[in-house]
């Protein structure tokens, strides 16, 4: 059990670490720091909702935008289920997932935009007016 508890501390602290690697732009510390604790969040992955957006962040700038593809598409799969956030904070996270799952797909100038896209339809399962609202109610007043 303590175990756990210490591991847990630990990865709140490099998470904390990894944020204040993206306001520097040390993008390649971020993946060092995040990697190291893979194996524990894709066991629990709702513990921290947004870790692989972060990550898939990261390989983005890098131009890795293979491995970034699929961490947002992994976030998008963990805001679906996770318990951890409230219904306001999930829809501006899978917002904010969604447009950059866009960018990465127009960085992928050999796969065609059109099937991109079509997967990306197909994956919206939100109302964008709630969203806008939600947005506007609690950023913008």
């Amino acid at each position: 059990m303590k175990l756990k508890i210490w591991t847990k501390i630990k990865f709140s602290f490099a998470y904390k670490k990894a944020f204040d690697y993206d306001q520097e732009k040390e993008y390649q510390k971020i993946i060092d720091t995040l990697e190291n604790y893979r194996t524990l969040i894709d066991e629990k992955p709702d513990a921290f909702p947004d870790y692989y957006i972060l990550l898939g962040e990261a390989y983005f700038r890098l131009t890795n935008y293979h491995l970034a593809e699929g961490l947002f598409l992994k976030a998008l799969e963990v805001l679906e289920t996770t318990k951890k956030l409230n219904e306001n904070e999930t829809a501006y996270l899978k917002l904010y997932t969604y447009r950059w799952l866009q960018i990465t797909y127009q960085s992928l100038e050999k796969y065609s935009f059109k099937t991109r896209y079509k997967i990306l339809s197909e994956k919206v399962s939100y109302d964008t007016n709630k969203i806008r609202r939600t947005i506007k109610e609690y950023f913008l007043n």
